[in-house]
């Protein structure tokens, strides 16, 4: 699904650079899908994600919670309610957008305060 936007990214930076390439590639794309409740996208998603994330080094697991989930659902409760609902299986992964949502939620009220 991402292979003519990943050659693309590795033909224009030499590399693939990963958190770059979630961040303007596949985070959109799953924020969508998270919008649309799109289920039979967002359950074949869910599955490598839990794959990625429980196989993974630390740096994926990080790249998998902050950067792709972090990142899709931000501080949205409407689209972090959508991701749990496919997440009875990955606990994991339920978890880390759990955490990461409080996070999101945490940075936001943090900025707001010290903007007002």
């Amino acid at each position: 699904q991402y292979k003519d936007a990943y050659r693309e990214h590795v033909a224009e930076n030499g590399s693939c650079r990963y958190v770059e390439f979630l961040e303007e590639t596949a985070t959109p794309h799953m924020r969508k899908l998270l919008q649309e409740n799109n289920k039979k996208q967002l359950e074949k998603m869910m599955d490598m994600l839990n794959e990625i994330y429980c196989s993974g080094t630390k740096e994926a697991t990080a790249l998998v919670s902050v950067v792709f989930l972090g990142e899709s659902i931000g501080d949205s409760a409407e689209l972090r309610d959508v991701a749990l609902s496919y997440m009875d299986e990955y606990r994991f992964l339920a978890v880390a957008v759990q955490n990461m949502f409080h996070r999101m939620k945490k940075t936001k009220t943090k900025k707001a305060v010290s903007k007002g």
